[in-house]
């Protein structure tokens, strides 16, 4: 995932000071990606929601809203 797309997918989570240094950094996905949770919690200074937010979004999750199509496969 492109900077730009963790930027944008950080943001939509309501995850926005993690975005802004994903963004000045220029962190992509991959790089996110390799960090654990302890990692994150420290580097980005995340309390325990945030965290968990982190390691849903790693697993594909991102927030349902209104007017979202979600499909199951």
């Amino acid at each position: 995932m492109s900077v730009e797309d963790l930027v944008l997918n950080l943001q939509q989570c309501g995850l926005v000071e993690m975005a802004k240094i994903c963004e000045e950094e220029g962190l992509d996905g991959t790089f996110l990606n390799d960090l654990t949770t302890d990692e994150l919690k420290e580097e980005f200074h995340l309390n325990s929601l945030q965290s968990k937010k982190m390691e849903k979004i790693k697993n594909g999750w991102r927030p349902l809203r209104k007017g979202t199509i979600t499909i199951k496969s």
